[in-house]
């Protein structure tokens, strides 16, 4: 495998894993919001009981 080879391989590599990076900051944005809007919804149902 020549040299130009390996560097297109890890230029490849490095896409796909900047790839599976913003796909996960993604998945944790939507997993903060459903954890923030659950937190919401406990406080307003311990103040309407209150």
């Amino acid at each position: 495998m020549s040299l130009k080879e390996k560097f297109d391989l890890l230029r490849a590599s490095i896409v796909e894993c900047d790839q599976a990076l913003r796909r996960l900051e993604q998945k944790s944005k939507i997993l903060t919001q459903h954890v923030e809007t659950s937190v919401l919804m406990a406080r307003a149902r311990e103040n309407k009981d209150a």
